[in-house]
């Protein structure tokens, strides 16, 4: 997996801000609930100081079991997806990232 870092900026009256904007190029597409057959997209997680690349959603969003108002989805690096893929071994638990559907981006292929 990969990460870029984000950087905060300087705002005019001199706040520092961190861009929650995705990286350029290509097309993302936020993540929410209501989100069908996303299973196998390739995804970005934004986390507060960086973004998290070359992922794969493993599963439909869900609500998560101890907070039923937080919806969460799961997914693995390209390296586990394709192991999945090929050999059918599920990803083990340190290749699982669980992220509220609010910080996952699809990459939208044209």
């Amino acid at each position: 997996m990969r990460s870029v870092a984000r950087f905060p900026e300087l705002r005019d009256d001199g706040a520092l801000w961190v861009p929650l904007a995705p990286p350029p190029a290509p097309t993302y597409r936020q993540l929410d609930r209501e989100s069908k057959d996303v299973v196998g997209l390739p995804a970005v997680v934004s986390y507060s100081t960086e973004w998290l690349l070359n992922l794969r959603i493993l599963s439909e969003p869900y609500a998560e079991h101890t907070d039923k108002s937080r919806w969460v989805v799961e997914l693995c690096d390209e390296e586990a997806w394709h192991v999945l893929r090929r050999h059918g071994t599920q990803p083990e638990s340190h290749e699982l990232i669980i992220a509220s559907v609010r910080l996952v981006y699809v990459i939208e292929v044209l």
